[in-house]
């Protein structure tokens, strides 16, 4: 999987959509058609999905990387969507996806509170260069630790792997109680965040 198969994933573009990235006054688009001039240095992916279309911007980090931060993968898991499997969500409108979204709902260890956000599923990608042709490069997907119980798809930065060229994608997962119970009933299956997983990594 390449860089550019992986934005085809993670952002939903398909074959008439692309990326425009401006760096150094130079142009790079891939596939579709003639776009906005975006703005200078800064990488925006351009989606059309199902109908809808998006434009995601992302934002370069020290001068080395690239980020779309919070990019939402399924509906917002609350209210009568509670403890059942997520929903795919469709990028549409204009998105400024420079900030890390809210971790998932979870005890903060040592203190008693508890943090987060039940809207809480959304991915990061970070990817040293932008695609240009059919070069591409190595994705990385990154699924946090903790036990079920705590963690979030942005509690460590990718600024080594930049190093190394590969594209870093992490997710986030409901966890806990949210994520987990089960009365083996259509109101509580069970095993919600595994499914946020697999709903994730879906093409």
């Amino acid at each position: 999987m390449n860089a550019i198969m992986l934005l085809v994933l993670f952002l939903r573009i398909s074959s008439n959509s692309y990326i425009e990235c401006r760096s150094n006054r130079i142009r790079r688009i891939v596939g579709g058609i003639e776009a906005d001039v975006a703005p200078y240095n800064v990488p925006v992916a351009y989606v059309n999905y199902a109908e809808k279309t998006a434009t995601v911007y992302g934002q370069l980090e020290n001068s080395t990387y690239y980020s779309f931060k919070g990019l939402r993968y399924g509906q917002s898991p609350t209210g009568v969507h509670r403890f059942q499997r997520p929903k795919k969500y469709i990028l549409e409108g204009t998105y400024n996806a420079t900030e890390y979204p809210p971790p998932c709902i979870q005890p903060e260890p040592g203190t008693g509170k508890v943090v987060g956000k039940e809207d809480c599923l959304f991915l990061n990608i970070f990817t040293p260069a932008l695609p240009e042709g059919d070069k591409g490069l190595p994705v990385i997907l990154w699924i946090h630790g903790g036990g079920f119980k705590y963690g979030s798809a942005s509690q460590y930065g990718p600024k080594y792997l930049m190093k190394k060229d590969v594209v870093v994608v992490t997710i986030q997962y409901r966890l806990g109680t949210l994520g987990f119970l089960s009365a083996g009933s259509s109101d509580f299956p069970g095993n919600a965040g595994l499914f946020d997983i697999a709903l994730a990594t879906e093409c």
